[in-house]
């Protein structure tokens, strides 16, 4: 009976080890399983992770890709199809444009993710200050000169013994005010028609001639010498709006000139300056500028300063010359001597004015037949500009273009043509050269 008992118990003993056995096996697949699974989903997640990283990367490519194109086509309204590169990767760039719409395709790959971006923007006309030869804010005197280019005045005009190359504008403030043309003559000049608008009672007298048409809101009066080639249109109320002023940075000119090492504190040590490098020959002083920009401060000045006289201690006449040059003054200066500089100074593909005044300027040959003044590029005044040429040798030629937050006098052999290149690319006065609006910008499959 014994032996049979502990047969049984031996028996029971097995099943129970094996029944242990069995639940530990079970429980360690169980486990392992639900370690594979979180392994499978821990790989899952950081492989998703990393995806989405080079995704979102590949994004930003695009994104660049698409921003770098509008800076590109706002500088010089140029489409182009080409690859912009970034350190970690390139876009490559498809752009059509079709007035006023532009569409800019961004197609970016990083490690092996390929995102694409298409945008639509809008573009609009550049200020309309940037197409014209010569803008004043209020009224703008003409005398025995010469202006070749679209010619814009925010009040009136009264223009004498001259011919204009271009089209006339004077946007008039209906303040009693009259636009005088007298003696002179309107032509056609590189597309432009050679037409005359005015807001106020227009006056064209002593054989005077428009080669085109005139546009008139409150009157027109031709006397029996004058004429009109054109037509004669009276205008409405919506006629001829006035052009916002422009308005130079002339901080952000002296930080230049001060990084450059050109910035001065009053024209005394600007003058100090050009007397150190001055070179005496045939009985001319020149001053050779090196290219760069040159900032003279007014602290500590009184009066209106000037920069230079027509002559200096020796008797030699003065004339200041360069190329890549701009002089950007902080108040009001007078020029009593010769300038000729050929070209602004340029920085990162974009020119600044060749001459800036933050008040009048005045520009006076000297009576000397051999003093001129030549200046290649944007003339600014935040304040009026006046030259006066004293005799047929004393010429002061502008080309560029001639912007006055005031008024614009130029009296006599004066010659002012329009250029393009150095208006196109001005910098300094904090607007594009077109206006860009987003209409569209959408992710594509």
């Amino acid at each position: 009976m014994r032996l049979i008992m502990k047969q049984l118990l031996h028996k029971d003993n097995n099943k129970n080890g094996q029944m242990t056995i069995i639940a530990v096996i079970i429980l360690c697949t169980v486990m392992m399983t639900i370690t594979l699974s979180e392994l499978f989903i821990a790989i899952t997640e950081y492989s998703q992770g990393v995806y989405d990283n080079y995704d979102q990367q590949a994004l930003e490519i695009a994104e660049a890709g698409i921003d770098n194109a509008i800076y590109e086509f706002d500088q010089s309204n140029v489409t182009y199809n080409g690859t912009f590169t970034l350190p970690i990767g390139n876009a490559t760039i498809t752009e059509s444009y079709s007035s006023p719409n532009l569409t800019v395709t961004s197609v970016a790959t990083y490690k092996g993710v390929r995102r694409s971006e298409t945008a639509v923007f809008s573009i609009t006309a550049p200020p309309a200050v940037l197409n014209k030869a010569g803008f004043a804010v209020n009224n703008m005197y003409i005398n025995n000169s010469t202006l070749n280019g679209e010619i814009f005045t925010n009040n009136d005009l009264n223009i004498t013994g001259s011919t204009l190359n271009g089209d006339l504008y004077a946007a008039g403030k209906g303040n009693g005010q009259k636009a005088i043309i007298d003696s002179s003559t309107i032509n056609p000049y590189h597309g432009s028609g050679g037409n005359m608008e005015s807001w106020d009672p227009t006056w064209l007298q002593n054989n005077t001639k428009i080669n085109g048409n005139v546009f008139y809101h409150t009157s027109l009066h031709i006397d029996g010498s004058s004429s009109v080639t054109g037509s004669q249109t009276k205008q409405g109320n919506s006629f001829l709006p006035p052009i916002a002023t422009p308005t130079f940075n002339f901080t952000q000119a002296q930080t230049l000139a001060t990084q450059n090492g050109t910035y001065y504190s009053n024209p005394t040590q600007f003058t100090s300056y050009l007397a150190s490098i001055g070179t005496v020959s045939g009985g001319v002083v020149t001053y050779n500028l090196p290219s760069g920009i040159y900032f003279v401060d007014c602290n500590g000045c009184s009066g209106i300063p000037y920069i230079y006289s027509f002559i200096d201690s020796g008797g030699n006449q003065t004339n200041i010359t360069g190329t890549n040059v701009s002089i950007i003054v902080n108040a009001s200066f007078i020029d009593l001597g010769g300038i000729n500089i050929s070209s602004p100074y340029q920085t990162g593909g974009n020119e600044y004015p060749v001459l800036a005044t933050n008040g009048d300027m005045y520009l006076l040959s000297a009576t000397s037949n051999d003093v001129k003044v030549t200046l290649n590029g944007l003339v600014f005044a935040n304040g009026t500009i006046n030259s006066y040429g004293l005799n047929p040798g004393n010429i002061t030629t502008i080309i560029g273009g001639a912007w006055a937050t005031n008024q614009i006098n130029l009296y006599n052999y004066d010659v002012l043509t329009y250029d393009s290149t150095y208006i196109d690319t001005i910098t300094g006065f904090n607007f594009p050269s077109s206006y860009v609006h987003s209409t569209k910008w959408y992710e594509n499959p």
